[in-house]
C-alpha cells in the first residue's frame, strides 16, 4: 500500500479554517475538458441547490454546470461575457429563467463560493431562484426573468449534464478556465448558503457537506484523488507525443498494459523484469520490440513515457488521443539477472518477493532468470530462457495461480493463456486470438511452480502469474442464459477481462476509470486493434458486473477475471453515498490539483498583463506562452513578498531565439511598479525609476537591477525539457538557481544583498515561446515533464519536481506569514447614512472610531474630519485652508459604535441635514499617547495623541516650539510612518502631506501636483520620529494635527504606480482586499479621489468621492477591488496617465492570506 502525490493542502493547518479542502480540478480551456454524467431516472427537476467553489483564470463567458436535451431545452449556470455569474432556462425555444448578478466577478488570484438555489414551487416569483455569492444572497440583477411557479427545468432530468462545457447542436463550447472544487448539488431541497459555508472573522469559509442529504441524484464531489490503491488501478491520460510523466497509479506499477483509446493501433505491454523499452502487442504474436522512446522509467507512482516515435505500439505517438493504462504492483524492481543453477539460490537482486531478495532455493526446473512477486495480491511477472520440452519455472507467489500468461520475447508466437479457472481443469486459450478453448495436458501450476511452454532452448520468455485473492481478485466461469445475469465476485470492481470459451469469439476489457458512471460500459479487445466501443449492457454494480447477453448466449460459458477497485479517492468520483460518478473527458489525475479555497497557491496573474503584452496564460493561469512574432512582453505572479524563504520551478516549454539577445528571462521583480519589458537578453522589466529585480535569461546570463550582487555572470543556458528552480532568502538577501535540480555556483548564492521591496516571481517570453510554472501545484507540468515527484515544501504543502531547499516554502496561502488583522473592519470601516436634522447617534462602525472622514454623497458638501484627540466636536475641511472649527452642531463626539452629530442648524460643512446621504469613514486609534521630548529624549518636540501600533495609524498633536531649528516630532507608532497627513489647528494654512515615494517633496489637499515646498525636512521619518522644517517651528503660538500611517501587512498599504492611459488599467498588489482607496497623481495636476467597497458593494467600484474637492459623488472611477490588491479600469491623465506617477492609501476589507475572490 502506498499513498501518492503527498499534496499536503489538507495536512498543516493554519487554525483559521473549521474545515479544510484538500484537492480541486483544474481546468483548460484550450483542452476541451468536461466531466459528464446522465442520470438514470429523473429527480426533482423543481427544487435544487447546486454549490461550488471556483477559482477563475480567463475571464469571459464559460460554463460552470449545463444540462442539455437540445439547443432549445436547457438549463446552464455559468459566467457571461461580461463575467456576471447567471442562470439561464430554455423549453421549446422560449426562455423561462434568465437572471444575471450586477457583480462582476474578473478575480484570478482567490476563490469565489458560487451558489444557485432553485425551488419553482414557491409562492413568491422572487424566491423560486437565489443567487448567492460568498454566503451574500445577491439581490441586484443587471436582469432577471423568473420561472413560472412549478415549472420543470432541466436539470435533474434524464439528459447529459456537464461540468465546465456547454453542449451545443455546433459542438461544444463555452468551456470553464480555472479550478473548481468542493461542487454538492442537493437533489430535492432548496437550501441556503449556510449549508455550505459559514463566516469566520468576516470570511467566507468552507463547512463540512458531508451530513447533507443529497437526494437521488445529488452528488458530492471533491477532486480528490490523493489515492491509497492496492494491487491494481486503472489511469486514463492524455497522449502529448512529447516525454511525460504518467502518475497518481498509487504503487510503483511492475507491469503496465497500454492501449490507444480513440483509434485502432497495437496493445502495449511492458514490465519491470523484461525492463524498460521492451513492449509486447496482446493482439499480435510478434517478438519482443526493442522501443527506448516508449516506457522510458518505472517510478514509485507510475510511469514514464518518451515520444513514441520509434516503430512499435502506440501508446503517447498522437497528440491529443485519450489512452488507458492498467497497472499492475509487483513485489519490487530486479536488479540483477540470475546465474545460478535450477535449484539453488538465486543471485542477489535477481528475485524480489515482497520488497526483498529471495535467500533461499529457487523451485522449478528451469532457473528463472528474474522474478518480482506481490503474494498479498497474487500477482507476478517471470521470465527465463526456455527448454525444447515442458518444464516447471518458479513463480515465486507462494500459493498456486489461477492463471498463468506466457509469451515467447525472442520470436514470434502465439500468447498462452493457461488457467484452471473455467471448470477447474487445466485449459488454454489464445490472448492474441478469437480461438475457443483447449485442454491442456501439462500439469497444472503448484504453489512454486508452473509449467512452461514448450520453446526453443535459447528462447526467452515472460510469464504474468495471477492467484485468487478474497476481497481483491476473482478468476471464474458463468453460463450465459441470453439476458440480464449479475456475476458476484464479492467486491466492488474495477476492471474485468472476459472471454467466452466454448466457440471463437472477441476478449473484451471493461473498466470503471473510463466510464465512473459504471454503465455503458467501453470495452477493448486485447486481440485487436480497434478503439474502444461503448457497450451499452455491460454494468458494473456494488459487487457485481453483468453482461446482459454481452459475450454469453444461453448455454454458452464465459472466463472472466475481475480485480477489485481498491482507490479510496479519484477526482471523477462522487463522495456522497449516491455513487453518482462522472466520466471525465481530456481530464486526468494530473489535473487534481492541491489549489483550494484553504490553500491559495500562486498563479500568474492576468490582470497585471495590461497593455503592450501579449502573453496567453493557460493551464489554470500556469503556462505562459508569447503570442507575437516578436517580444510578447511578461507577467508577474498572483504572490508578492517582502520576507520569507520561497521556492518555485519553471519548466522550459520552448526557447525561440530568433538572434543572440532573444531569450526568455525568469526570475522575480517588484510587482509595486507596472513593468516596461524590455526584449534584450542585457535588459530586465525596467520602470523610470529603476526596478529591484533579478532574472535567468535564456542563454544563461544572470540579470540584475536595483539592490544586491551577482556573484557569478552566468549560470547553466536552459532549453526545452529543462526544469529551473528559484530558491529566494528575503531575510538574508540571497537568490540560488537551480539547473534540473542541480545548484548553481557550486550551492552558493547566485545573487547576494537583495534588499528593498517586494519580490514577485515572473517571466518575460519572446515570439512563442512557453514556460510553465510550478508553485507546488504540479509537479508534471501538466504532463509536460517526464518525471513527476511528490517532493513537498518543510511544511508538507506542494508537489515539486525536486526536492525544495531546506527552510524553503512553496508560494501558498498557509505558508505566507500569519497576520495580526484578519478582519479589517475592526480597525477600519465605512458607514453610510442620510441626515435627519436631528441631534442622533450614527452606529453600525463596530468600534468607538478615533477618527473621522464625513462626505456628503448627494451634493455639494465638504470634507470633515474630526477626532478624538482634539474632541468631538472640532473639525477641518480637507478640501480648505482653514483654522479648525468648534461646534457641537455638527459633530459631538464619540460613542461605543459610532459617533456623535448635532442637529446641523448650520449648513456650513453640514453633516446632518435632513434628506441628504452621507459616507462616514472610520478609523481606530485606541491608545493613548504622550511624549516628554526632555524626559523621553525621543524627538525635540511634545506630542500627545492616541496609537494603534497593530493598525499602524496614529493622531498626535504638538505646539511648534518657537525656534528657527529643524525638530523632530515623536509619532508613537513601531515603525517609520509611510504617509503623514498634517494641519495646523490654530490659523489658515494648507495641509502637509508626507508620502514615502516622493518624499522630501510634499502634497496638500488639492488637486496640485506633489510640490517643492518641505514641511518635512529632507531625512525621512525613522521609527519613533518625523521630521519639521524651521519654518514650521518658529512661532510658539501654533499647534498642528497629525495623521499617521505605515503599511501592515494584510491591513494597510502605502505605496505608488505607473498610470498606462488604457480601460485596462495596471494592477496594484497590496497583500489584501480592499476596503477602501484613495488616489493621487503626483507628478502632474489631479484630485485625489476615494473609492470604497461600501458605497460601491460589487465590482466594478465606479463611485468616487474627492478629499480636494466639495462635489458630489460621481461617477467614472472605475476600479476592481480585488483579493490581492486594485486594478485600474479606466484611462484618462487624472487617474491613470501614460508614465503619469501615482500615489495611494489603501485599507483591507480581507488579509489576502484568507480572502475572498472579489
Amino acid at each position: 500500500m502506498s499513498i501518492i502525490k503527498g499534496h499536503g493542502s489538507g495536512e498543516v493547518s493554519t487554525g483559521f479554517y473549521p474545515h479544510l479542502l484538500d484537492q480541486s480540478l483544474k481546468f483548460n480551456d484550450g483542452d476541451a475538458q468536461y466531466l459528464s454524467r446522465t442520470p438514470a431516472s429523473a429527480g426533482n427537476r423543481r427544487t435544487w441547490t447546486w454549490s461550488a467553489w471556483i477559482k477563475r483564470s480567463a475571464l469571459g463567458e464559460q460554463t460552470l454546470f449545463d444540462s442539455y436535451s437540445d439547443d432549445n431545452n436547457r438549463t446552464f449556470i455559468g459566467f457571461s461575457s461580461g463575467n456576471q455569474f447567471y442562470i439561464f432556462d430554455r423549453t421549446g425555444g422560449a426562455t423561462k429563467i434568465n437572471t444575471y448578478v450586477s457583480p462582476v466577478l474578473r478575480d484570478v488570484s482567490a476563490w469565489y463560493n458560487l451558489i444557485v438555489a432553485v425551488d419553482t414551487t414557491d409562492g413568491t416569483a422572487g424566491d423560486r431562484v437565489k443567487l448567492y455569492i460568498n454566503g451574500s444572497h445577491i439581490t441586484s440583477y443587471s436582469a432577471q426573468t423568473n420561472p413560472a411557479q412549478n415549472y420543470d427545468t432541466f436539470i435533474n432530468h434524464t439528459v447529459e449534464h456537464s461540468i465546465s462545457s456547454n453542449n451545443d447542436s455546433g459542438g461544444r463550447e463555452k468551456y470553464f478556465d480555472g479550478y473548481l472544487a468542493e461542487i454538492n448539488f442537493i437533489d430535492g431541497t432548496q437550501l441556503t448558503a449556510a449549508s455550505f459555508g459559514e463566516t469566520v472573522d468576516g470570511i467566507w469559509v468552507p463547512k463540512d457537506t458531508s451530513g447533507l442529504t443529497f437526494g437521488t441524484n445529488g452528488f458530492h464531489l471533491t477532486f480528490k484523488d490523493d489515492v491509497v490503491s492496492e494491487g491494481f488501478n486503472t489511469v486514463a491520460y492524455t497522449g502529448n507525443s512529447e516525454t511525460q510523466s504518467i502518475s497518481g497509479i498509487g504503487f510503483a506499477p511492475a507491469f503496465v498494459w497500454m492501449k490507444d483509446r480513440s483509434r485502432s493501433t497495437s496493445h502495449g505491454l511492458f514490465d519491470i523484469v523484461r525492463g524498460t523499452g521492451k513492449s509486447l502487442e496482446s493482439n499480435t504474436d510478434s517478438a519482443e520490440r526493442t522501443q527506448g522512446d516508449s516506457v522510458t522509467a518505472f517510478g514509485s507512482d507510475g510511469f514514464s513515457l518518451g515520444t513514441n516515435d520509434t516503430a512499435g505500439p502506440d501508446i503517447n505517438y498522437y497528440d491529443g488521443d485519450a489512452y488507458v493504462g492498467w497497472c499492475w504492483e509487483g513485489g519490487g524492481t530486479p536488479t540483477a539477472d540470475n546465474s545460478a543453477s535450477a535449484g539453488a539460490t538465486p543471485t542477489a537482486g535477481s528475485v524480489k518477493i515482497d520488497g526483498s531478495n529471495l535467500g533461499s532455493a529457487l523451485a522449478g526446473a528451469i532457473a528463472a532468470t528474474r522474478i518480482t512477486a506481490n503474494t498479498a495480491r497474487g500477482f507476478s511477472v517471470v521470465s527465463w530462457t526456455g527448454s525444447a520440452s515442458h518444464a516447471t519455472v518458479a513463480h515465486g507467489l507462494g500459493a498456486t495461480p489461477k492463471i498463468v500468461i506466457q509469451k515467447r520475447r525472442s520470436a514470434t508466437s502465439d500468447w498462452w493463456f493457461y488457467t484452471t479457472a473455467i471448470d477447474g481443469s487445466y485449459d488454454y486459450l489464445k490472448l492474441n486470438t478469437t480461438d475457443a478453448k483447449a485442454d491442456y495436458v501439462q500439469t497444472a501450476p503448484t504453489s512454486t511452480t508452473f509449467v512452461s511452454h514448450a520453446w526453443g532452448s535459447s528462447d526467452t520468455m515472460v510469464a504474468y502469474c495471477f492467484a485468487e485473492i478474497s476481497g481483491y481478485s476473482k478468476f471464474g466461469s458463468f453460463t450465459g442464459n441470453g439476458g440480464s445475469q449479475a456475476i458476484d465476485v464479492g467486491f466492488p470492481v474495477a476492471w474485468v477481462m472476459l472471454k467466452r470459451t466454448s466457440n471463437a469469439s472477441s476478449w473484451g476489457i471493461f473498466d470503471n476509470t473510463r466510464q465512473p458512471a459504471n454503465t455503458g460500459l467501453q470495452y477493448i479487445s486485447p486481440n485487436g486493434q480497434g478503439a474502444e466501443t461503448t457497450n451499452a449492457n455491460m454494468v458494473f454494480s456494488g459487487d457485481t458486473f453483468n453482461d446482459n447477453g454481452y459475450v454469453s448466449d444461453d448455454g454458452e460459458v464465459v472466463l472472466y477475471m475481475a480485480f477489485a477497485d481498491t482507490r479510496e479517492a479519484a477526482f471523477f468520483k462522487d463522495v456522497s453515498s449516491n455513487g453518482n460518478h462522472f466520466t471525465p473527458v481530456n481530464l486526468d489525475y494530473r489535473d487534481s490539483v492541491p489549489d483550494v479555497p484553504t490553500n491559495n497557491f500562486a498563479v500568474m496573474n492576468n490582470l497585471e498583463a495590461s497593455s503592450g503584452v501579449s502573453v496567453t496564460l493557460s493551464e489554470g493561469n500556469l503556462k505562459a506562452v508569447g503570442t507575437t512574432a516578436s517580444y510578447s512582453g511578461g507577467i508577474t505572479s498572483t504572490f508578492e513578498q517582502s520576507s520569507g524563504k520561497w521556492y518555485w520551478e519553471v519548466f522550459v516549454g520552448k526557447e525561440v531565439a530568433a538572434g543572440s539577445n532573444y531569450y526568455n528571462f525568469i526570475g522575480a521583480a517588484t510587482g509595486e511598479s507596472n513593468l516596461v519589458h524590455k526584449a534584450t537578453n542585457s535588459q530586465i522589466p525596467t520602470v523610470a525609476s529603476g526596478v529591484n529585480g533579478w532574472t535567468w535569461e535564456g542563454d544563461g546570463t544572470i540579470n540584475l537591477s536595483g539592490t544586491g550582487t551577482k556573484a557569478v555572470s552566468s549560470v547553466s543556458a536552459p532549453s526545452a525539457g529543462d526544469v529551473l528552480g528559484f530558491a529566494i532568502d528575503l531575510d538574508n538577501g540571497n537568490v540560488y538557481f537551480y539547473y534540473n535540480g542541480v545548484a548553481q555556483n557550486s550551492g552558493n548564492a547566485v545573487i547576494t544583498g537583495v534588499t528593498g521591496l517586494l519580490h514577485n516571481p515572473m517571466v518575460g517570453v519572446y515570439n512563442t515561446s512557453a514556460v510553465i510554472f510550478n508553485f507546488g501545484q504540479d509537479s508534471s507540468f501538466a504532463g509536460s515533464h517526464a518525471t513527476a515527484n511528490g517532493n513537498a515544501d518543510g511544511n508538507g504543502h506542494g508537489s515539486f519536481a525536486y526536492a525544495p531547499p531546506s527552510g524553503y516554502l512553496a508560494l501558498c496561502s498557509q505558508n505566507l506569514p500569519d497576520v495580526e488583522i484578519i478582519d479589517g473592519t475592526e480597525n477600519f470601516n465605512t458607514v453610510l447614512y442620510t441626515g435627519n436634522g436631528a441631534a442622533r447617534n450614527v452606529t453600525g462602525v463596530g468600534f468607538s472610531p478615533d477618527w473621522t472622514w464625513i462626505k456628503r454623497r448627494d451634493g455639494i458638501g465638504r470634507n470633515v474630519l474630526f477626532d478624538s484627540v482634539r474632541g468631538g466636536t472640532i473639525f477641518n475641511f480637507t478640501n480648505e485652508t482653514t483654522a479648525e472649527i468648534t461646534d457641537a452642531d455638527r459633530v459631538n463626539g464619540f460613542v461605543s459604535d459610532g459617533f456623535t452629530l448635532g442637529d446641523n442648524s448650520s449648513t456650513y460643512g453640514a453633516t446632518n441635514v435632513n434628506g441628504q446621504t452621507y459616507v462616514a469613514w472610520n478609523w481606530l486609534a485606541g491608545t493613548a499617547f504622550s511624549n516628554d521630548a526632555s524626559a523621553t529624549s525621543v524627538g525635540t518636540v511634545d506630542s500627545v495623541g492616541q496609537v494603534n501600533a497593530e493598525a499602524g495609524f496614529s493622531i498626535i498633536t504638538y505646539t511648534s516650539p518657537n525656534t528657527s531649528n529643524d525638530e523632530t516630532v515623536a509619532h508613537g507608532l513601531s515603525k517609520a510612518p509611510e504617509l503623514i497627513i498634517a494641519k495646523m489647528r490654530t490659523g489658515t494654512y494648507n495641509w502637509d502631506i508626507h508620502h514615502k515615494d516622493i518624499h522630501p517633496n510634499s502634497f496638500i489637499f488639492t488637486n496640485a501636483a506633489k510640490r517643492n515646498v518641505d514641511a518635512f525636512t529632507t531625512t525621512v521619518p525613522t521609527d519613533a520620529v518625523f521630521g519639521l522644517k524651521d519654518n514650521y517651528t518658529h512661532d510658539a503660538s501654533l499647534t498642528y494635527v497629525a495623521y499617521c500611517f505605515h503599511s501592515v501587512d494584510g491591513y494597510s498599504k502605502v505605496g505608488s504606480f505607473i498610470g498606462n492611459a488604457n480601460a485596462n488599467g495596471p494592477f496594484i498588489f497590496t497583500g489584501f482586499r480592499p476596503a477602501w482607496v484613495v488616489v493621487k497623481r503626483a507628478d502632474a495636476a489631479g484630485h485625489w479621489a476615494i473609492t470604497d467597497t461600501v458605497r460601491d458593494i460589487d465590482n466594478p467600484t465606479d463611485k468616487g468621492l474627492l478629499p480636494s474637492s466639495t462635489a458630489a459623488e460621481g461617477t467614472g472611477y472605475t476600479v476592481d477591488h480585488v483579493s490581492n490588491g486594485f486594478k485600474l479600469r479606466l484611462s484618462g491623465t487624472a487617474y491613470n496617465a501614460s508614465g503619469g506617477t501615482y500615489i495611494y492609501l489603501a485599507f483591507a476589507e480581507q488579509p489576502f492570506k484568507f480572502a475572498n475572490a472579489r
